[in-house]
């Protein structure tokens, strides 16, 4: 839980004491892993979000070279590096992620600057790259959720102790440190809210120093008890509740504080906090507030924290169940003990003048007891495989989320938001994540997958506002007693799900094929193909030998009744989820033919499978275009990136477009540089596109491997640390069969490792693209003599290398993506006819005739 300058203040004070980081050696140390990989510099990479929403090199990058290439390049080797400190220390980590995390936290608080973003865009556009980097890193967030997604991967690959908590991280690190399951705590100072008696909150393994604080310092310095430590940081002000007002007014500031121009941030001060509290609780404070509006809006937000900071549950590791945080779970706060008999019932003025009690009370009861409507906060309590399967990374937040608030919410906006975004996320839930939803519900509680699913997303706030207060004008009070705003109309607690014009979709009952095989047959089929592992094109070919010789496993499938399979090793499950995801994808008809997408993928080189399907699933929802995109309505695109609009954009930009987004999703490989050359717009915005439709596609491959786990739990033991390991090879490091190719030049270094077991889904970074762009665009410099193919090309590569620096061999990687782009377009050309996709097929061919041109013209 984030407090307004709590950390600024306790390090003004003095309060944040060093230690040598020897003194920690032989400790087991719990760590908030997002807080960490927060703390990580070269993971800050101004550009990451334009460049597709990954740190310098993740798969694009992170080799080892003899010319000067740092071996700790990359997002997973600069992770690599800080593991390798810990163990130099003798210090064992326990990671731990957040798990579900309900909508809470104000708009505000979410919502990143447009105005800043168009300025970084502006000075990119104007050949201003220094300060474009400094306006992007201000602007965007350079740990987002996918980063966090691939570092628990990548750490659970390594063979780190790693979990996502039920829940929030905090909650369960504090259940950790009150049980002794660790010797040290690593977090932001809000650790210190739910009694954590000492928390480190840096560590410079160079200088070999670390920075904790006390809890007792801090209390017995300010002169307050835990209570009190609590209510101020609430009266500060959280990510789940607003600053009190009058905090925010100077008369208020102390005569010992400075005035607010010499200060942090206004008129603000975190001491004034301390001293309304010692003053008078925080029941008084919220008696007193400028409109019933906005006193119904702190009030409850106080007690969400409240409720957080008591009944958040964690995983009990004494009986392996989630339980709420104070409910017998070894952990009592004292602080948040049940109020004396004097303490004043809260209430929230109603419109009409009535009152009615605060949804949860600023106190809680006993420790024992929960809240009766804590589900409206947290959501309801799901299936313990359910957090199980969470807790392990078979799954992530995203499906267990849902089901347990019946909400899902878009709320972070797009890097650049178009008409295109938009479509494809109503289009995706519709589709896609409906489908996941209904496979990883089928073996559930009816409960949970009959009701239906309100949808709400980032563009809909204010409408949602506007909605429910006319609703609740027509109707008098709000359910909860509160008129809510467009900071607040789409939290989870406030949310009216009887509004009609929110979106709803129903979760439907998901029949697949009988699929069934047994290890026998499998390990035969693999004989059969000379095939080492179990991916896409081995179960698209296997089924296609199947067909044609109405083998028993096409058979089986059109049997509705027929026997289903139950694997018996790690290659049998991987089959089985393989070939439910491609059916998911509509790869498989309903009677279990093949379909036309599927005829053709099966074609496709191994290395080149995952991008491919990719590239299929963005045509088939209309987004594998060369079209400009489109602002949405009431917007502009910044005027100095000079954006072509529909209409005017010739064929040449169309084709050149289409080019480089198709080359931009594969990786390529960088060195341990941040980016230090142009970044495009239209790339950036197609990579918005790209990161939500992958993640829909992980969200469903989650599904389809959770609907095997739930139904047979001992499954679990088979999947092996690289499930869903992030840090395989490239496809310019294997062959067209998906074999690695033996080391040339630089061997690749530790933080390359195993293939996963199923598809990852990686983000690309549009780095490709972007080289893709600039040769499409070179020209050849005006010289006497004619320039010769070879001699252009010469001059080519010579400029690549300089323009891309940051790049390990550019060339090289540009002729992996001219491989890629004649498979997409064989696929396209192949299927078109059947899809009544002649549009699509006149543009591939028109663009890959003008690349044509340019590849004789340089002789590549």
């Amino acid at each position: 839980m984030r407090v307004r300058q709590l950390q600024t203040t306790l390090q003004d004070q003095g309060m944040i004491q060093q230690i040598s980081m020897d003194q920690l050696s032989d400790m087991k140390m719990a760590l908030d892993a997002t807080f960490w990989l927060r703390s990580i510099q070269m993971l800050k990479d101004p550009y990451a979000d334009a460049l597709g929403g990954m740190p310098p090199g993740n798969r694009d990058g992170g080799v080892a070279v003899k010319d000067g290439v740092d071996p700790s390049g990359g997002l997973f080797g600069i992770i690599a590096k800080e593991l390798e400190l810990f163990s130099r220390y003798k210090i064992k980590p326990i990671f731990v992620f957040d798990g579900i995390v309900p909508p809470l936290q104000h708009q505000m608080f979410q919502q990143s600057s447009q105005q800043q973003l168009d300025q970084a865009w502006t000075l990119s556009a104007n050949g201003r790259d220094s300060e474009a980097q400094k306006a992007f890193a201000v602007a965007t967030s350079r740990i987002n959720s996918d980063i966090c997604h691939f570092a628990f991967h990548f750490l659970k690959s390594k063979g780190f102790e790693v979990i996502r908590a039920p829940y929030f991280a905090s909650a369960q690190l504090a259940y950790m440190a009150a049980n002794n399951l660790c010797q040290v705590v690593y977090g932001p100072p809000g650790l210190l809210l739910y009694g954590v008696k000492s928390v480190v909150l840096q560590m410079d393994f160079q200088k070999n120093k670390a920075e904790w604080v006390s809890l007792d310092h801090v209390l017995s310095k300010w002169y307050i008890n835990r209570e009190q430590f609590i209510d101020a940081c609430l009266l500060a002000g959280t990510e789940y509740c607003l600053t009190y007002p009058y905090l925010n007014l100077d008369q208020f500031r102390g005569d010992n504080q400075p005035a607010a121009a010499a200060h942090h941030a206004g008129a603000f001060s975190f001491e004034t906090a301390i001293e309304f509290i010692r003053q008078v609780p925080l029941n008084s404070w919220m008696q007193t507030f400028p409109t019933d509006d906005m006193r119904n809006d702190h009030v409850e937000g106080y007690c969400v924290c409240k409720l957080l900071l008591c009944y958040t549950p964690v995983l009990n590791t004494i009986d392996l169940e989630v339980r709420p945080l104070s409910c017998g779970s070894g952990h009592a706060n004292p602080h948040l003990c049940p109020p004396g008999e004097n303490t004043p019932q809260m209430t929230i003025n109603n419109p009409d003048g009535t009152q009615t009690p605060s949804p949860m009370p600023i106190s809680f009861p006993p420790t024992h007891v929960c809240p009766s409507d804590m589900s409206t906060v947290l959501g309801e309590r799901l299936p313990m495989t359910v957090y199980e399967l969470l807790m392990m990374g078979f799954i992530s937040s995203r499906l267990p989320l849902v089901l347990a608030t019946g909400v899902w919410c878009d709320r972070q906006s797009p890097l650049i938001d178009s008409k295109e975004y938009r479509s494809l996320l109503i289009d995706l839930t519709n589709e896609y994540r409906t489908k996941a939803l209904g496979i990883m519900a089928e073996k559930l509680n009816p409960a949970l997958r009959d009701r239906p699913i309100i949808c709400t997303a980032y563009w809909e706030v204010g409408e949602l506002a506007q909605s429910q207060q006319q609703q609740q004008s027509a109707q008098g009070a709000p359910p909860m007693g509160a008129t809510p705003t467009t900071n607040r109309a789409h939290l989870l607690y406030t949310l009216n799900r009887e509004d009609p014009n929110l979106r709803r979709i129903r979760i439907p009952r998901v029949k697949g094929l009988r699929w069934m095989f047994t290890k026998a047959d499998l390990e035969a089929e693999m004989r059969r193909q000379g095939a080492k592992t179990v991916d896409l094109r081995f179960c698209l070919q296997w089924h296609a030998n199947e067909f044609q010789r109405d083998g028993p496993l096409v058979a089986n499938l059109r049997n509705p009744n027929g026997p289903r399979a139950q694997p018996k090793d790690l290659n049998s499950l991987s089959a089985l989820v393989h070939f439910q995801l491609l059916e998911s994808l509509e790869y498989f008809s309903e009677d279990g033919g093949m379909t036309v997408l599927g005829d053709v993928l099966k074609d496709t080189p191994s290395r080149f499978q995952e991008p491919t399907l990719f590239a299929l699933e963005l045509m088939k929802f209309g987004v594998l275009t060369g079209d400009p995109f489109e602002p949405v309505d009431g917007s502009e695109f910044p005027v100095a990136v000079r954006y072509p609009k529909i209409e005017t954009a010739t064929e040449k930009q169309k084709s050149i477009t289409l080019l480089s987004r198709v080359a931009s999703l594969i990786p390529m490989k960088l060195k341990n540089d941040l980016w230090d050359t142009t970044v495009e717009f239209d790339l950036a915005a197609f990579h918005s596109l790209v990161r939500l439709f992958k993640r829909t596609l992980r969200v469903l491959c989650e599904s389809c491997l959770a609907e095997d786990l739930i139904e047979n739990k001992s499954l679990i033991k088979m999947l092996p640390n690289n499930t869903f390991s992030p840090n395989g090879p490239l496809p310019s490091d294997l062959d067209a069969s998906g074999q690695r190719l033996p080391y040339h030049r630089e061997p690749r270094v530790a933080e390359v490792g195993p293939s996963p077991v199923l598809p990852v889904f990686m983000l690309p970074r549009t780095c490709m693209g972007i080289v893709m762009k600039y040769f499409m665009e070179w020209e050849a410099p005006q010289t006497r003599k004619p320039m010769s193919a070879a001699e252009k090309r010469a001059a080519f590569d010579e400029n690549l290398r300089k323009k891309f620096a940051c790049c390990v061999d550019p060339m090289k990687n540009l002729g992996v993506a001219l491989e890629f782009w004649a498979e997409v377009k064989r696929c396209i050309v192949d299927i078109s006819d059947q899809l009544g996709a002649e549009e699509m097929k006149q543009d591939v061919v028109k663009a890959d005739m003008l690349l044509s041109d340019k590849r004789v013209m340089m002789s590549i």
